[in-house]
């Protein structure tokens, strides 16, 4: 009764008992999200079995299901970020700690070798130290707090909190010029000393050094615990005896460094200093380049297990994205090189404007793609064009063009005139994207009409049966609509070709 009442053609008895059983994964195979939830088979039951409500309490547990795993994967990412970000951070304190230590036993050395002179020497500082000690401790609550909205902004970066990347951006600015200050009056203060041994500095290729050799001994540790489970995977083998490798190496390279840095002296503050600071800037977009490959790689997996029109386009952006990575890899392994490529930019207001403007462009940009997003999920949920033109989305994602547009059009200095010729394409881009969509449905309309056909004969159905259905109707509607789709593409691609042909353009000159 409930099977020949059902409009969609399901099969409502089965899908009750993988819904009372929870057997999610078969209630799907059944294509438990065609059901229209129209009630017929409710209405029809001899039993009287509120079939609809099991359905539709089933549906709601399997988006539950799949929101809970798209979270996990998102801590999970998080916390291996963090994760490895105090590992880094631990190392560093770690050659910090040493170097401060193989200073410390320098000293009493110095001390016996000095002769005991010049007692009126330390007289004549006593009348700076105040003001010093005040700026020092000033430089100090300065660093932290810089080091704190770093990693918030580093934190907002991962997790494309776009609102909060604006005001984080700004508050680092802020208290980068703020720093720079204090550190001026403090130079100006404390004069310059005459000519004494400064402590051994640790070099930052001996900082990069120690930081992956305690990397790679991280992911050792992991591997090995991994081949204690799995013994026989010769994967894992091979993996392993290559980090052993990498470790021997980074571990020669950390001695050749150190003998070095102990024998060299130490350069400059005011260099060391802009390195570092860009050092910190290459890891911060290396750190981010790795999230969206990432990010990138699971949307492409999930592109072709539901064998979506978008694949070749989610591959294209994940070349990209992967080759945006390679290259601040190379970056951050040959820092030195950068710096002498690129001369330090001054921090100048028309870099504070462009940066803003930027920021601004991108949130515009984002409140597009979620605006798109979230009409094309209306259109899935079988939403006509009145419910959703009722809806917030269409007004978001008008506006959102227009601030874009707007953003576009304004004033900006000859680096961003380039942007604007790869910004430029979005219209298209669109346009293409919604004819792929359409196609898509035009074909899953026809696959599940011929589907639905070949059940009606199956179970016996004769031809005038099959045609008085809505099936053969919706299938040549389908069909339709695909050639029509098919037709416009090939006329659009012959007006490109006749417009690049120089033959085409020689006729529209006038006689």
């Amino acid at each position: 009764m409930c099977e020949q009442a059902c409009p969609a053609s399901l099969l409502p008895q089965q899908l009750l008992w993988f819904s009372k059983s929870q057997e999610h994964e078969k209630a799907e195979h059944y294509n438990l999200f065609d059901c229209i939830e129209c009630g017929a088979c409710s209405y029809v039951c001899p039993s009287s079995i509120p079939l609809v409500q099991y359905y539709r309490h089933t549906k709601s547990a399997i988006r539950e299901a799949r929101e809970a795993n798209v979270k996990s994967d998102l801590a999970k990412q998080r916390f291996e970020a963090r994760k490895a970000r105090q590992e880094a951070e631990a190392a560093e304190k770690e050659a910090k700690r040493l170097a401060r230590q193989k200073a410390s036993s320098a000293k009493p050395a110095a001390k016996t070798a000095a002769p005991k002179a010049a007692p009126s020497a330390p007289s004549a500082t006593p009348g700076i130290s105040d003001e010093a000690k005040k700026l020092k401790v000033d430089i100090a609550i300065g660093k932290t707090k810089l080091k704190k909205a770093q990693k918030l902004l580093l934190e907002a970066q991962e997790n494309e909190h776009l609102e909060e990347i604006k005001s984080l951006q700004l508050k680092v600015t802020e208290q980068e010029t703020q720093l720079a200050s204090l550190e001026d009056q403090l130079s100006k203060l404390t004069p310059a000393p005459a000519k004494a041994e400064a402590k051994p500095a640790v070099s930052d290729e001996l900082k990069k050094a120690k930081v992956d050799v305690a990397l790679i001994g991280v992911k050792l540790k992991k591997l090995n615990k991994q081949l204690e489970e799995t013994p026989d995977d010769q994967e894992l083998k091979e993996k392993v005896a290559g980090l052993e490798a990498d470790l021997k190496t980074a571990q020669a390279t950390v001695e050749k460094l150190s003998t070095d840095s102990a024998s060299s002296p130490s350069p400059a503050a005011a260099p060391k200093a802009a390195i570092n600071d860009e050092l910190k800037k290459l890891k911060i977009d290396a750190a981010i380049a790795k999230a969206a490959v990432k990010k990138v790689e699971k949307a492409l997996k999930k592109a072709e297990e539901i064998q979506a029109p978008e694949v070749d386009a989610i591959r294209q952006q994940l070349k990209e994205a992967q080759q945006r990575a390679d290259e601040l890899e190379k970056a951050l392994a040959n820092p030195q090189a950068t710096n002498t490529n690129s001369a330090p930019a001054p921090s100048s207001p028309n870099a504070d404007v462009e940066k803003k403007r930027k920021i601004d462009l991108a949130i515009a940009k984002a409140g597009i793609k979620k605006a798109e997003k979230n009409i094309a999920l209306l259109k899935e949920q079988g939403k006509d064009e009145a419910e959703i033109d009722a809806s917030e989305w269409p007004k978001k994602l008008a506006e959102a063009q227009e601030k874009l547009a707007a953003l576009e059009n304004e004033s900006a200095p000859a680096a961003v005139v380039e942007a604007k010729a790869e910004v430029a394409a979005p219209a298209n881009a669109d346009a293409e994207k919604k004819r792929k969509i359409d196609l898509a449905i035009a074909k899953a309309g026809i696959k599940k009409a011929e589907k639905n056909i070949a059940l009606l004969k199956e179970q016996g159905k004769d031809d005038a049966e099959i045609d008085a259905s809505e099936w053969p109707k919706k299938l040549a509607e389908a069909q339709e609509k695909l050639t029509a789709l098919e037709s416009n593409d090939g006329n659009s691609a012959t007006e490109k070709n006749a417009e690049k042909s120089p033959e085409s353009q020689s006729s529209r000159k006038p006689c």
